[in-house]
């Protein structure tokens, strides 16, 4: 039986997960060296990247750091694993070209899609398919054609001001040390902010550099998450672990249809009966 915070926890961990979710290919907008710097073409090898994801959701009285894996493949592979405290897996998802699954232990849940990229653009609101949030993991800009609207140079950075397909607007800073992107800001057409992220430190290796510390909110969830990068490691093999199977016997919520009914996270004041 698990504890109310803890079911809310998971609950909110599975929208998460498929909200925040390979570097982007090169738009080469404009010819801006900043733009392009951020914006990097698909590559052969995957990224595996291990850290602490720190939620907190107060309009639910949800607070907690959990440990994660995952492997990232561009443009739609992801792999993920979340431990709890005893070292048991919480969650672990995957998605591909094909489906997009994801299986909660403790719940005995499977949450699954046939359309990955459908299911994440209806979460995100439109604004990022699955090559879009895989990008905002590792500090890029996704793989859409952008217009640049308006350049800002600041004493250690650039801003700018970006349109992306469907009126969303894109608010990116870079810094001019070493052209790596700090500040992102993807609003809707009405200039409603549908989530704001920034990225500390980096770590780098023989190709790139990668994010140190992610912080994203939220505004309409009242949600922060911390991604506490502990590791970045480019494996020389893509791995064939870009599958999940739904347990027996688990219980399968379809993605696509619980969104066309529309999806809200549990009210905090509401009773739930035990499971």
């Amino acid at each position: 039986m698990l504890s109310h915070p803890l079911r809310r926890l998971l609950s909110l961990l599975t929208l998460l997960l498929v909200l925040v979710g390979c570097p982007a290919h090169s738009g080469h907008v404009g010819g801006d060296d900043l733009l392009a710097g951020i914006q990097t073409g698909p590559s052969g090898f995957a990224i595996k990247g291990r850290m602490y994801l720190t939620i907190k959701a107060p309009r639910w009285d949800i607070s907690g750091t959990t440990s994660t894996t995952m492997v990232i493949h561009r443009p739609s592979d992801l792999y993920l694993q979340v431990r709890g405290p005893v070292n048991n897996v919480m969650l672990q998802g995957t998605a591909n070209m094909q489906e997009l699954v994801l299986v909660i232990p403790p719940m005995n849940k499977a949450f699954t899609a046939t359309s990955p990229d459908a299911a994440m653009r209806a979460l995100t609101g439109g604004a990022l398919g699955v090559d879009g949030v895989l990008a905002m993991l590792l500090a890029r800009l996704p793989d859409v054609e952008l217009t640049t609207l308006e350049v800002r140079d600041l004493p250690k950075a650039r801003v700018m001001l970006l349109e992306a397909p469907g009126g969303f607007q894109v608010l990116a800073t870079v810094d001019n040390k070493r052209g790596l992107l700090r500040g992102l800001t993807i609003s809707d057409a009405q200039s409603a902010v549908l989530l704001e992220v920034s990225y500390e430190g980096s770590f780098r290796d023989a190709r790139s550099y990668y994010p140190e510390l992610l912080t994203m909110t939220v505004p309409a969830l009242d949600l922060t998450v911390k991604a506490d990068f502990q590791a970045w490691e480019v494996m020389g093999e893509v791995p064939a672990i870009f599958t999940t199977p739904v347990p027996e016997g688990a219980e399968v919520v379809d993605i696509e249809q619980a969104l066309e009914g529309g999806i809200s996270l549990p009210d905090p004041s509401a009773e739930h009966p035990p499971q």
